[in-house]
């Protein structure tokens, strides 16, 4: 018998540039950053996709992302990994597969353009017409991809056993 498993892929949100030669990494969230991450827990709430665990890019603008969504999605399990940041969508990839069986959804919280990628690999020509038109206008900062994914464990994912089920741009993006 086939599981479900469902995995929700978050572009960290909005950031301040990197001025002044401030790392990279050490980039923070702005204000409409916490703004945009607020309104993505609440409709991750709203449409039940409540993860169980977070992989989470050890870079400050995306542990501020998932710091403030866990508060308000129960405060599940998470661990921050260096590999993450910026990272390729098969190591990315990678990553989600090396979770345990019994998680059966996650959130993988990192940047472009791997999360972007990523996202388009496993929709491939999926069905959902609204999802990936949505999709195709790009992935902004605090954007959800979420798909259901046919397998018994999370290192079995086969692109063909997935399906996008949604995408969500934040509430407050200017396009």
């Amino acid at each position: 018998m086939t599981n479900m498993k469902r995995l929700i892929l978050l572009r960290h949100a909005a950031a301040n540039g990197a001025e002044n030669g401030l790392n990279d990494r050490d980039r923070a969230l702005t204000d409409i950053g916490y703004a945009e991450a607020g309104q993505q827990a609440k409709w991750l709430t709203a449409h039940s996709l409540i993860p169980q665990y977070a992989l989470v890019s050890a870079a400050l603008r995306a542990r501020q992302t998932w710091g403030v969504m866990r508060k308000r999605l129960l405060s599940p399990p998470h661990e921050y990994q260096d590999a993450l940041y910026l990272a390729e969508p098969g190591t990315l990839l990678e990553h989600v597969g090396s979770l345990p069986e019994q998680i059966e959804t996650a959130i993988l919280v990192a940047h472009n353009p791997g999360i972007e990628v990523l996202s388009r690999m496993l929709a491939g020509d999926a069905p959902n017409v609204d999802a990936m038109r949505d999709m195709a206008r790009g992935y902004p900062t605090a954007g959800i991809a979420h798909f259901d994914i046919e397998t018994e464990t999370w290192e079995q994912i086969a692109i063909s056993g997935v399906r996008l089920s949604g995408f969500a741009r934040p509430y407050n993006e200017d396009d």
